[in-house]
């Protein structure tokens, strides 16, 4: 019989239903065994076996992401408590930069990007400076080495400045940040911003949210809980989508947008779910398949208040 509440377990929250479909798959699996070839199959395992061989469908990542809405202030960005590791790209910056930079853990700028902290927020000290350095100025190699800043060079060709920092970030995990924010991970260069969220793939197993300028987005694998504040005004709803990029994604379900899905699938050349609105300020993504989660701040508008125009 289906249970009627969700099981719970230290690491994973895990649904009945997703429970009911991986016991259904795995009893009917033949394993092979032994050296002389015989079978032997399965008649179903427990939940725990199940969330161990399919962790990324019954995972669950809660996310809250309003320290980065609009209208976040400095006051709710200190008090979000969220323990974060920076990490700079060459783009543009937001103003809130600095509100972040006290409770972050570690602070990464990547080749360029310390071009742009060294232009819109020059007071700030990143802890590392790393890439292929192909960006990065003389003045702002100066600056910051007098400012105690360490510099890693590397010429990998086959990872971006961006892999770099996050795999830079990643070297210390005794003590790991609870998030990584990539400011400047969205705008500019379209092949820059394919490169940017590859790498929320390659790293899927982190929590990273990309923040651009007028957007901001986030990968949603498992079961995902997402917090954002609505706009001021209903007239301006945020805007956002789920886009399976890379990958056909069936049996999706949400919650709190203004047209939900229920056991879709979202497919490139079928149905992808874009220019949805938020209609909750809790909202829930249930996928097996990774999907990539948008926030449109200023759908069909100027730039975010937030954020320096491109002219500015």
């Amino acid at each position: 019989p289906r249970p009627a509440a969700p099981f719970s377990y230290s690491y994973i929250s895990v649904d009945a239903r997703r429970v009911e479909w991986m016991r259904a798959i795995f009893s009917v699996l033949a394993v092979r065994g032994g050296s002389r070839g015989r079978s032997r199959c399965w008649a179903g395992p427990s939940p725990v076996v199940v969330a161990s061989c399919s962790r990324r469908l019954l995972s669950r990542r809660v996310w809250d992401l309003s320290a980065y809405a609009p209208s976040a202030s400095a006051e709710e960005i200190g008090r979000s408590g969220v323990q974060r590791d920076l990490v700079l790209l060459n783009y543009l910056l937001p103003v809130s930069v600095p509100h972040f930079w006290p409770q972050s853990k570690k602070r990464v700028c990547a080749d360029g990007g310390a071009n742009r902290l060294f232009e819109q927020h020059p007071t700030l000290v990143p802890d590392v400076i790393i890439g292929d350095m192909d960006s990065i100025t003389s003045t702002v190699v100066q600056h910051f080495t007098g400012q105690g800043s360490r510099f890693y060079p590397d010429t990998d060709p086959d990872t971006t400045d961006l892999v770099k920092s996050l795999k830079h970030v990643r070297l210390d995990r005794r003590d790991p940040a609870e998030e990584i924010v990539v400011f400047g991970g969205l705008g500019g260069c379209l092949s820059h911003q394919f490169g940017n969220l590859n790498a929320l793939y390659e790293f899927e197993e982190e929590k990273i949210a990309l923040v651009g300028r007028d957007n901001l987005a986030i990968l949603a694998i498992g079961h995902t809980e997402i917090t954002f504040p609505l706009p001021a005004s209903a007239t301006t709803p945020y805007h956002c989508s789920l886009i399976p990029l890379g990958n056909q994604a069936e049996h999706v379900t949400t919650t709190g947008f203004r047209w939900n899905l229920s056991d879709d699938t979202l497919q490139f050349g079928k149905l992808v779910s874009t220019s949805n609105e938020l209609v909750a300020t809790q909202v829930t993504i249930d996928s097996p398949h990774p999907l990539l989660f948008v926030i449109d701040f200023q759908h069909n508008a100027g730039a975010s208040p937030a954020f320096p125009s491109p002219e500015s």
